[in-house]
């Protein structure tokens, strides 16, 4: 047998190792092809969970979306709903006064009133103690400009802007500069907390009938 040349051999083994090489290689290409698949597939059963649980949070969402369009539309519907309850309270309050003048009408013309006629010079603060006070404290502060007393007297509406005296001038301008001074006909409890009080401003001229309510402790005229 003959014995393979040198060179030969070398070229065999050459050819071997460039094999085990080459399949190396394509096993390394192989695997790092693997890890790539791998982080992909990890990264989307990642996202495949990740909406899952979105889906599974969807019926809440959606119930939590319209609860906040439900909220809005009653956020919107606000400003109409207290001027509805801010017309049916003067309403309210309108319809007591028509009543109580209703049932004054109808009374025997006998009734003496209840309080002797006050001129404007002889008026006085005095308190809010009671319907009647609070009616002569309020024409004292306003035949005077006291604004910020005439303002305590007057129903101030929970909510609504507060208000300054510069709100009065408007009422102290329409207060006749000649205000003899005032009576009270007549003054009915309607409620605990309300009350109707009539008065003269002259001896036999129009009678008024203001609606009083109770707030905190002090009688206070109930008006825009």
């Amino acid at each position: 047998m003959k014995s393979l040349k040198p060179g030969l051999v070398r070229g065999l083994v050459i050819l071997a190792l460039l094999g085990m090489l080459a399949a190396i290689a394509l096993r390394q290409q192989a695997i790092a092809r693997l890890r790539r698949e791998n982080r992909e597939l990890a990264v989307a059963v990642l996202e495949v969970n990740r909406l899952r649980t979105e889906n599974a949070d969807l019926p809440r969402l959606q119930t939590a979306q319209a609860e906040v369009v439900e909220f809005r539309r009653g956020i919107d519907d606000l400003p109409r709903l207290r001027n509805e309850v801010r017309q049916l309270k003067r309403q309210t309050g309108e319809l007591v006064a028509l009543r109580a003048e209703n049932q004054r009408l109808q009374a025997p013309a006998t009734n003496a009133p209840v309080t002797p006629f006050v001129a404007a010079d002889a008026m006085a603060d005095r308190g809010q103690g009671s319907p009647e006070s609070t009616v002569e404290t309020f024409f004292w502060a306003v035949a005077r400009g006291n604004a910020e007393r005439a303002l305590d007297c007057l129903w101030h509406e929970p909510g609504s802007p507060p208000r300054t005296p510069e709100m009065a001038k408007s009422m102290f301008a329409s207060f006749p500069a000649n205000f003899p001074g005032f009576r009270v006909l007549a003054s009915q409890r309607t409620a605990p907390d309300h009350a109707l009080v009539s008065i003269q401003t002259a001896v036999g001229g129009e009678t008024l009938s203001l609606p009083i309510i109770l707030v905190d402790g002090k009688w206070v005229l109930q008006g825009p």
